[in-house]
């Protein structure tokens, strides 16, 4: 099964804003450890130090936590995962909507973000899309024909015809769909292929 190119240039995109992350909490994290320690002259008399660095340090566990989700949300959009799209709708709406609080004083990032998140929620409306996450209707995705004929992969044969012989998910027992474009059987209570 083919994913979308979007869909790898999101996971992408949210790999580097973990990676961010990571590297914002190391910092804050490093420089109150160079305030404590006294490397960096003259701030040990600022009032209220310790509810500062307190502060610091709250701040570099929560972008730890969210530089786990956008991780863990990459993995799951690389593996077309549909609690991944879901979550990913769900972020960037909040993003989105805090895009817009901040629009009093805008700034260009405000608006390159604000940009990019809507094209972000336009590409994973798209019916091809959804259906890569098992979202839309069977039969939507149609991935991108980049093989020569003599280089097309093999095909699995048709499904049996007849409900008597439809297998069931190895993980939740419920019937699994045949989904013909991956030439793959499905399990919509699972979402995720057999």
């Amino acid at each position: 099964m083919d994913r979308p190119i979007g869909v790898t240039l999101i996971a992408i995109w949210n790999i580097i804003f973990g990676m961010l992350l990571v590297l914002g909490g190391i910092f804050l994290v490093a420089l109150a450890g160079l305030v404590v320690s006294g490397y960096i002259p003259g701030l040990g008399d600022i009032p209220l130090l310790g509810v500062i660095l307190a502060m610091g340090g709250a701040i570099a566990l929560i972008f730890t936590i969210i530089a786990a989700v956008e991780f863990i949300m990459a993995w799951g959009l690389l593996g077309g995962k549909g609690w991944a799209w879901t979550l990913t709708i769900v972020l960037t709406f909040l993003a989105i909507a805090l895009g817009l609080l901040s629009l009093t004083s805008p700034s260009a990032f405000t608006l390159i973000g604000l940009a990019m998140n809507a094209l972000i929620v336009y590409y994973l409306f798209r019916p091809n899309v959804k259906a890569f996450f098992g979202k839309g209707p069977a039969g939507t995705y149609k991935p991108p024909a980049t093989y020569q004929a003599s280089q097309e992969p093999q095909v699995p044969p048709p499904p049996p015809q007849g409900a008597a012989q439809v297998p069931a998910c190895s993980k939740c027992g419920r019937p699994l769909t045949w989904i013909e474009q991956y030439q793959r059987w499905y399990c919509y209570n699972c979402q995720q292929y057999s």
